[in-house]
């Protein structure tokens, strides 16, 4: 085979999430590697296929498929180039790439790192990056009017630093108060599904992709690892988690998976705690719900099938620190009110109030403005250096 440099690969898609990703493949040795990972559905191997042509087929790695394709035939100076149309999800263009690279392929980036103007700023700078990733229109807005306020208002509030430091701090803690729901919108809100086994964590996991998702079974434990989709709902990127029924069991590997659940949960931003209604309480149940009254920060509970007889009476003492929600994740009964239950706690209102107000929206912002909060305690300083250098950054 000829030397990797012969042959390339070039990702023409922007970065970031999309409808469709379109990777060229081109060299001496690009039709040998087409059919070495491209499988037609029916008829010749794509290298056979003049160019002007398109072909349906697989993307296979060592025989296994990982995502079905479109490929395109070109002419590239005599010798045939193949566009590869895949699902634009960035794992698939990630092992796409990978794959060719083991086939001796170089890689070129058509998208270089470097910008073509310089950014005007750090903060434009992580507009700019989560632009490409995020995936609500919310949150687009959002960055969009971030881009052009946010550097604005926090110059002028460098300007009041070098005159008057006590008018600084009220604006400082604003921006710090309204900073979670900034990060929220763009990187999406954590929420994970725990519960007992065979409650309906999976079947609601389901009704909220709307979508099988998460596979539901009757037989307690069908979940053993977690299942993390991002949906959107009600203009809010959720970063939604199934987890693997809590319960105590002599399987160590379930006993892995029901661990694993508890830390995953942890991180969340919110926790729904499916609880089966339809089953009278037990010690067990106590005692778990007992565990997420101390564990969990926020959580709601989502007293599942109402569409079958109720024969649950929980405890006062057990539902105290959460909101009580009846749903059937099989129908769909009140699950839009399950989800407004966790919205207003995460979100304060709607995804558009925050596109027309100075918000910060990265975890670096939200330190840096921490600690200029813990300059301020300690007297007189330079704040509108660390503004200027810390939060809004140096022009690159």
């Amino acid at each position: 085979m000829t030397s990797p440099s012969s042959n390339r690969a070039v990702l023409l898609t922007p970065p970031g999430v999309g409808a469709i990703g379109v990777v060229r493949l081109g060299g001496p040795d690009a039709p040998k590697i087409a059919d070495a990972c491209f499988r037609t559905a029916i008829g010749s191997p794509l290298s056979a296929t003049i160019p002007g042509q398109v072909r349906l087929g697989v993307i296979h790695e060592a025989g296994e498929p990982f995502d079905e394709a479109v490929a395109v035939v070109l002419d590239d100076n005599g010798q045939k180039a193949f566009d590869f149309c895949t699902h634009g999800g960035v794992r698939v263009l990630e092992r796409l790439l990978a794959l060719f690279a083991n086939h001796c392929v170089n890689m070129r980036d058509a998208h270089p790192q470097r910008p073509a103007f310089p950014f005007a700023s750090l903060i434009e700078e992580e507009i700019l990056t989560a632009l490409a990733e995020t995936k609500s229109q919310e949150a687009v807005r959002f960055l969009c009017y971030q881009r052009t306020h946010l550097v604005d208002h926090l110059e002028q509030l460098t300007c009041f630093a070098e005159q008057d430091l006590t008018v600084v701090r009220p604006f400082l803690e604003k921006l710090l108060d309204n900073a979670k729901l900034g990060i929220r919108l763009v990187q999406g809100i954590r929420l994970t599904i725990v519960g007992p086994p065979n409650s309906g964590k999976s079947t609601l996991f389901n009704q909220l992709l709307s979508r099988d998702a998460a596979i539901v079974s009757q037989q307690a434990g069908t979940t053993r690892d977690w299942v993390t989709h991002e949906v959107l709902i009600s203009g809010w990127p959720v970063i939604l988690t199934d987890t693997a029924g809590t319960h105590e069991t002599p399987d160590a590997l379930e006993n892995k998976a029901v661990q694993a659940a508890a830390a995953m949960a942890c991180k969340a931003d919110a926790v729904i705690i499916v609880i089966d209604r339809s089953e009278p309480e037990t010690p067990s149940l106590d005692a778990f719900l007992e565990f997420c009254q101390k564990t969990y920060a926020y959580q709601v509970i989502a007293l599942n099938k109402t569409d079958k007889p109720s024969r649950l009476a929980l405890s006062s003492e057990r539902t105290a620190n959460a909101n009580v929600v009846s749903i059937s994740a099989r129908t769909g009964t009140g699950v839009d009110e399950l989800m407004s239950a966790v919205l207003r706690k995460l979100s304060s209102g709607p995804a558009n109030a925050l596109s027309d107000s100075p918000c910060l929206f990265t975890s670096r912002q939200r330190e840096v403005v921490k600690q200029l909060l813990l300059t301020l305690d300690r007297g007189p300083t330079n704040v509108d250096n660390l503004l200027r250098t810390e939060l809004i950054g140096p022009i690159r």
